[in-house]
């Protein structure tokens, strides 16, 4: 939190049999030592019904897909509880590989969710980063995704697993920090990083001035006077 965060993804990572357990125990811990709001995340709908009975509002939910059922057990849960939604672009037959396929799904994610309350502003679209290590074009699919996400559902939100895009490379920060300075430019608002990588969060501080989204560089100095940008 002292880094910068200002939302904290809560992942059990334990076994299912446990995981239930050991989300309560992890939030009630964390709301223990800070208000900060908190983004539960997992594969398991119980463990995160379990969490969400102990949150506070506007929790963020990771995650739904357009998958048949994945959507019908988390899009009704999110919207029961008034969540924010992240939705992944991910389908029944698989993961999209151009920009066109992640629109395609997120529309579909979007309309569903829609459909059941929530508002599209509480959606976070993630178009899926994919290391470009293995698969060059997709930096570019990426950030073209973003940019017509961003242009068709303005009042949504678009988040990043911004570190997915190194995957089996070497200076994985500095590939990250890059990626996150274009991608904001195309319509990215959000993304699971790490706020103790001064490097990254002086690109964000920097990128945020550039594209008009921090008053008069208001957090760019701060954070330079309280030397966060060397």
């Amino acid at each position: 939190m002292k880094a910068g965060a200002n939302r904290l993804d809560v992942n059990a990572g334990t076994p299912p049999d446990r995981e239930v357990e050991d989300m309560c125990w992890l939030v009630d811990t964390i709301q223990e030592a800070t208000e900060t709001p908190l983004c539960l995340d997992s594969p398991n709908p119980a463990a995160l019904r379990a969490g969400l009975e102990l949150t506070k509002p506007q929790t963020m939910l990771n995650s739904t897909t357009a998958e048949t059922e994945r959507a019908q057990e988390m899009i009704p849960l999110a919207a029961e509880h008034n969540c924010l939604l992240i939705g992944l672009t991910i389908e029944d037959a698989g993961m999209p590989s151009t920009a066109e396929a992640r629109v395609e799904i997120a529309s579909h994610i979007i309309e569903e969710a829609k459909g059941a309350g929530i508002p599209v502003e509480n959606m976070y679209i993630d178009p899926l980063v994919r290391s470009v290590a293995t698969e060059p074009e997709q930096g570019r699919a990426l950030l073209e995704a973003t940019r017509l996400i961003r242009e068709k559902f303005p009042s949504s939100h678009i988040v990043y697993g911004l570190s997915n895009i190194s995957f089996g490379l070497p200076a994985r920060s500095l590939m990250n920090r890059t990626l996150l300075a274009m991608a904001m430019a195309c319509g990215l608002d959000s993304a699971i990083i790490n706020p103790t990588d001064n490097q990254m969060m002086a690109a964000l501080r920097a990128g945020e001035a550039l594209l008009g989204e921090d008053e008069f560089c208001a957090n760019y100095l701060s954070a330079f006077r309280s030397g966060l940008l060397g």
